[in-house]
């Protein structure tokens, strides 16, 4: 169930202090947008959706990327997702390097962190 592309993801500033998340994907023969508002809470780094999911959203040493922390119940269990985003889509090391220390600091396990190829929004809706 690994993914082997990635869609594009934008995260807009929004001026109340949330953020919109916006991303396109391909499900059921469709290209679907999808687009998640994110409100801030009382913690600067805590963020909530409208899906009652907590988004914690981390600077990184490397400019220009951050990592998204989500933790949420599914059928009772609890499911952990880090995502490295970045401004742009290039390879970045050390950006890697620094994400690999945050998975191994909330114990997700690296041997599982995937790397999908990325794709713009025209590749994902034709792939």
């Amino acid at each position: 169930m690994k993914p082997k592309k990635s869609f594009p993801v934008t995260v807009t500033a929004l001026g109340d202090g949330g953020y919109e998340i916006q991303f396109t994907f391909f499900y059921k023969n469709k290209c679907q947008q999808k687009i998640i508002d994110v409100e801030k809470t009382s913690d600067p780094k805590k963020f909530k959706t409208s899906q009652d999911m907590m988004v914690t959203m981390e600077e990184m040493p490397v400019k220009g990327h951050r990592i998204f922390y989500i933790e949420h119940q599914v059928f009772g269990m609890t499911v952990r997702i880090a995502k490295l985003i970045s401004r742009k889509p290039e390879d970045n090391p050390e950006a890697m390097r620094e994400f690999k220390k945050f998975m191994k600091s909330k114990k997700l396990p690296v041997e599982y962190m995937v790397v999908p190829k990325q794709l713009t929004a025209s590749q994902v809706c034709i792939s």
